[in-house]
Formats: structure tokens, C-alpha cells, sequence
């Protein structure tokens, strides 16, 4: 494994022959009947990426994690139809340009925390995450900041996103019906724009 590879834990308990997807930047480090046994696992070798197929117990695998352990790996709970395109991941140039065609200033803190945001909830399109069980905790450890600080920047981007008032935000946002634009609705309705409804 060179020293860029991510290493992959997965939590299935039948189709194993699915692992054999091209993955030239990750490596299989184990593969666990389930989320009790993929515990264990966690515990001692700490996987950049989580895929979880087999969902009993995933909450408590998730708050485990991240409240427990205290780190914050990328969590896919997908079906096996969906495996071969996680490891395709979502393009962010894509995503950092809505965000500038829709008027985030690309000098705002909270720019790059959304577009990470963004590419996370693209590619976990088959599972809803949490903003703050997940979301939030996930990006602090990523931009080495505070859950708290990260919802204000987010929050700071959106409100100067929707004081441009550009042609795109109205048409992502006509729908919406509340006066302020939550950060979990701006990520909604921009995932859904982006990479289709789920």
C-alpha cells in the first residue's frame, strides 16, 4: 500500500465478491460480518473509510465512533448496488463551482466547509446524515476548528449567499417557504440540484 492509499473497512454479512472493485487508492484492511465485530476493528487500526452494507446496529456504530473514539472517518452505509460508486468520488470542482455560480464568496470561511458538505452528503446520497451528530463533528476534525464555529461559518455563507440573490438561488430555493434558509435545508436543496433527488 503506498503511503496515499486510505484504508477501508467494510461491514457486510454475504456479498463478499463485490470487494473486488477497482480501488487503486484504497486498501481492504477487513472485511466484518457486522457492526459488533467492525467495532473491534475500528478500535485497533482506525479505517479512513467506513462501508457499511449490513445497517443493524449503525447508529450505535456511528455514535461510537464519533462521540467515543473521537475521530471521524468517512461513513458509507449504502446498499451493494451502490459499493463500485463510492469509491468514485463526488467532483468538487463541480460542487466549488455552484457554490461561486450561486454566490458564496469563495473569501468566506464557511466556502470550503460547505463544499466539503456537499461532496459528503453526494456521496452518501442513500443514507441521510445528521448535521449534528455527523456532519458538524466530521468537519471540525477535518479544518481543525469547533463543532459551534463551523455551524456559524456555514451559516455566514448561506446569509451572504442569499443577500447576492442570483438567478440560481432563486431557482434552487423557489420551493422553500421559510424566511431563513437553515444549513441542513441549503444542503438539501443544493444536493438535490446537484446530484438529483434520493
Amino acid at each position: 500500500m503506498s503511503a496515499e492509499n486510505k484504508t477501508v473497512l467494510i461491514i457486510d454479512d454475504s456479498r463478499r465478491e463485490i470487494f473486488e472493485t477497482n480501488m487503486e487508492e484504497y486498501e481492504i484492511i477487513a472485511v466484518s460480518k457486522n457492526c459488533d465485530q467492525g467495532l473491534k476493528v475500528i478500535q485497533v487500526h482506525r479505517p479512513d473509510v467506513i462501508v457499511v452494507l449490513n445497517s443493524a446496529n449503525v447508529v450505535n456504530l456511528v455514535d461510537f465512533v464519533v462521540n467515543t473514539l473521537g475521530y471521524c472517518p468517512r461513513i458509507h452505509i449504502t446498499s451493494p448496488g451502490y459499493f463500485s460508486r463510492l469509491f468514485k468520488p463526488i467532483d468538487n470542482k463541480k460542487v466549488d463551482e455552484y457554490l461561486l455560480q450561486i454566490g458564496v464568496p469563495i473569501s468566506n470561511k464557511g466556502f470550503e466547509a460547505l463544499s466539503f458538505a456537499l461532496q459528503e452528503y453526494g456521496n452518501n446520497r442513500d443514507h441521510k446524515l445528521s448535521m449534528t451528530k455527523h456532519l458538524y463533528p466530521m468537519l471540525a476534525e477535518r479544518f481543525d476548528s469547533t463543532n459551534v464555529a463551523i455551524e456559524k461559518n456555514i451559516r455566514d455563507s448561506i446569509k451572504a449567499c442569499k443577500n447576492q440573490k442570483t438567478d440560481l438561488f432563486q431557482q434552487v430555493f423557489s420551493t422553500v417557504r421559510e424566511a431563513r434558509i437553515t444549513n441542513a435545508t441549503f444542503i438539501k436543496y443544493s444536493s438535490q440540484y446537484l446530484f438529483g433527488s434520493k
